[in-house]
């Protein structure tokens, strides 16, 4: 599946008239069929639906959601989800006419004033080690569960983590509970 980046410029004019030039670059990523029997709705959280006439509607409407880092946009049904993290979309209903976008970075002339939850900088080119530096960098929130981007090793593989910090313990995984996962995917999800 080949996948398209695309970028989305709104013009937004402010208090007193001025405008100002904010570029938001979005990823296509993948759909995920959630399949009805394992519990519907572990994935699917949306801050909010909408009907809108495109998908270029619906980008623009996620850049102008501040909690917004990704969106679905069903083609057929013309309704847009706004979600606010996340790399791939998972839906209870069919998947073929859906798209599914992550939020690259929204940003001014000069700053980044929104990145992918885990990002951060002028331009969002750093990313945390772990849910602790995120937190200490206030770039994950304490208080409530998300998912993050993070990167425990300098050279290593970018993943996505859900940071909870509401338990206030650490737990231990056996090495083989990884590797097999915590649950069977394949029979919870269809691409």
């Amino acid at each position: 599946m080949e996948f398209d980046s695309f970028i989305v410029v709104v013009l937004i004019l402010q208090l007193y008239m001025v405008s100002c030039s904010i570029i938001s670059n979005y990823l296509q990523t993948k759909m995920f069929q959630e399949i009805q029997t394992c519990g519907k709705g572990y994935y699917y959280h949306p801050i909010s639906d909408h009907k809108v006439p495109s998908q270029i509607d619906c980008s623009q409407l996620c850049t102008s959601t501040e909690e917004c880092r990704q969106f679905m946009f069903d083609k057929q049904t013309k309704l847009c989800s706004l979600f606010e993290a996340g790399e791939n979309c998972f839906s209870a209903g069919d998947i073929q006419h859906k798209v599914c976008y992550r939020q690259k970075s929204v940003c001014n002339s000069t700053k980044c004033s929104r990145c992918p939850v885990g990002y951060y900088g002028d331009k969002c080119e750093n990313i945390i080690a772990d849910c602790k530096d995120g937190h200490m960098r206030s770039v994950v929130p304490i208080n409530s569960g998300r998912r993050s981007y993070i990167q425990p090793s300098a050279n290593g593989p970018v993943i996505e983590v859900l940071c909870d910090f509401k338990w206030n313990k650490t737990f231990t995984v056996k090495l083989t509970s990884f590797k097999m996962g915590f649950f069977d995917f394949k029979k919870c999800y269809r691409v």
